[in-house]
C-alpha cells in the first residue's frame, strides 16, 4: 500500500514538475517572439554608448542590439563639432566579433576609421563615408573585361588615436594608443 502511495507521489510531482517545464518553455518562446518581433520593426535596445573628443570635436559610437541572442550590433556614429552642429551616420552591422573601430589620421590630418568590414573617412562636416571595397568590372564582347569601378586605397594612417573596443574587462569603451 505504501509502494502505491509512493508511485501516485511521484507521477503527481512528475505531472507537476512537467507541466511548469511546459508553462516555461511557453513563456520563454512567447517573450523571444515578441523580442524578435520588435526588433524587425527596427526598435533596437541601445547595447552601449562610448564617446571621445578629439580638435573640439565629440565623436559618439552607439551600438544597439540588432538580435536578442547573438552579438550583433546596429552602429551610430554621432559626430559634434564645436558649434553643436550634429551629424549622424549609420555604419555597418557589426555581426560580433568585430567590435573593434579603430581611428588615426591620414597625413592630410583626416580621421580615418576602421574596423573589420571596411574603412571609413570622416569628414570636416562629421559624415562617416564609406571608402569603397569593391571592383566592378564590364565584361566586353571578345570576353575580355574592363575595370570600371575600382577600390579606394585605404589611406596611410600617420597617428594612431585609439579605438572603440573592449577593455580587459570586457567593458565597450574608447581607448586611447597615447
Amino acid at each position: 500500500m505504501t509502494v502505491r502511495r509512493l508511485v501516485r507521489a511521484l507521477s503527481i510531482v512528475f505531472l507537476i514538475a512537467t507541466g511548469l517545464l511546459v508553462a516555461l518553455l511557453a513563456a520563454f518562446f512567447v517573450g523571444l517572439a515578441l523580442e524578435m518581433r520588435r526588433m524587425q520593426a527596427g526598435d533596437y535596445p541601445l547595447a552601449d554608448s562610448s564617446e571621445v573628443t578629439i580638435d573640439g570635436r565629440r565623436i559618439r559610437l552607439e551600438r544597439y542590439s540588432v538580435h536578442p541572442l547573438l552579438a550583433e550590433y546596429k552602429r551610430i556614429l554621432t559626430v559634434i563639432d564645436v558649434s553643436g552642429v550634429e551629424a549622424r551616420s549609420e555604419l555597418e552591422l557589426d555581426p560580433g566579433g568585430g567590435g573593434r573601430l579603430a581611428l588615426c589620421r591620414d597625413a592630410q590630418g583626416g580621421i580615418v576609421m576602421s574596423d573589420y568590414h571596411g574603412s571609413y573617412r570622416l569628414t570636416d562636416s562629421g559624415e562617416a563615408i564609406p571608402l569603397s571595397t569593391a571592383t566592378v568590372v564590364e565584361l566586353l564582347p571578345n570576353g575580355a573585361t574592363r575595370p570600371v569601378m575600382l577600390p579606394e586605397q585605404k589611406p596611410e594612417c600617420v597617428d594612431d588615436i585609439g579605438a572603440f573596443d573592449r577593455d580587459e574587462n570586457g567593458e565597450y569603451g574608447f581607448r586611447h594608443d597615447r
